[in-house]
């Protein structure tokens, strides 16, 4: 089962790419903008990751009775950031293929961004030569 597993998730990535690339064909050709680039991931993943920390902020914070702002403004900045590519994409294409680019945008990007989180974070700590500590009383 593990197999299939690793399978099915290569399988996956290479379909995601696939649809990346006929994307920034059609649109290199039509609009002559790539929509899907390094900076727009990078775009996503704080978007993402905004929208994330931000609800489990503002959870944490009304279940604690805490200050809620807190976590509503980090979604809210995520949200900006999101209407900010949105209104970008709309300018390098007519409205319709726009919006249909964010969506898409918005799904291959949301796993992308996770693993890509968590890969930096993995990376972070293996350059950082982190080593256990041990506490011998």
């Amino acid at each position: 089962m593990m197999v299939l597993t690793i399978i099915g998730f290569f399988l996956f990535i290479f379909i995601l790419f696939l649809i990346m690339n006929i994307l920034n064909n059609y649109t290199d050709r039509k609009y002559k903008y790539e929509f899907f680039t390094l900076e727009s991931l990078g775009t996503y993943v704080f978007i993402n990751a905004g929208l994330f920390f931000g609800y489990k902020w503002y959870t944490s914070a009304v279940e604690t009775k805490g200050d809620e702002l807190n976590g509503i403004l980090i979604m809210s900045f995520a949200l900006c950031l999101f209407i900010y590519v949105l209104v970008k994409n709309i300018r390098y294409s007519n409205f319709i293929v726009g919006l249909i680019i964010t969506i898409v945008q918005v799904i291959v990007y949301l796993p992308c961004s996770i693993i890509g989180f968590f890969s930096a974070i993995y990376i972070l700590s293996y350059f950082a030569q982190t080593k256990p500590v041990y506490n011998i009383n």
